[in-house]
């Protein structure tokens, strides 16, 4: 959301049995908390943890709808999370024991497949919609063992995005 906090909610708005609006969440301000730049950054990032290469999420895709995320566990494999987004929504899913136990390499995915399972009902009828990220911010290929921008010597590279007018050298 170009780096604007909202405050949590869990409903949109409450209407009694007249119809009457007795709780609204539909107005609430935001504010800018990091740059529009850092947002997009971020977002694209996170995109990578469902779409690319080697991503730990890449099961958390679903058709027709653009996705971020972040998996991870705690040490010894006993607790496993999934945070994740699409344009209308962000959830999380944590899955462990409340003695810590360690869990199988099948239970520390529960939150990823939870997590699908609870998004896709959520998106299911919603009308596509995009992010919409800072212009500024552009996609570059670097190499992966200096961190600079790609040479033709460079073998092993990836896209990285940057704020326009600051870019790694060569």
């Amino acid at each position: 959301n170009g780096g604007k906090y909202n405050e949590p909610y869990t409903y949109y708005y409450v209407l009694d049995h007249d119809g009457n609006v007795i709780l609204d969440n539909r107005s609430n301000d935001s504010s800018q908390v990091i740059s529009s730049e850092s947002a997009t950054i971020m977002h694209k990032l996170l995109r990578n943890v469902i779409y690319g290469r080697g991503g730990t999420a890449h099961r958390a895709q679903i058709s027709g709808w653009e996705l971020f995320g972040k998996t991870g566990t705690t040490d010894e494999n006993r607790d496993s999370w999934f945070i994740g987004g699409s344009p209308y929504a962000v959830a999380g899913i944590w899955t462990g024991y409340e003695t810590p136990t360690a869990m199988s390499d099948n239970d520390s995915r529960n939150s990823l497949t939870l997590w699908k399972e609870v998004m896709v009902r959520y998106l299911e009828g919603k009308e596509p919609k995009s992010f919409e990220f800072d212009s500024n911010v552009i996609s570059a290929t670097y190499c992966e063992v200096t961190g600079k921008l790609a040479s033709a010597s460079c073998t092993e590279t990836a896209t990285g995005w940057y704020v326009r007018g600051n870019m790694p050298g060569r």
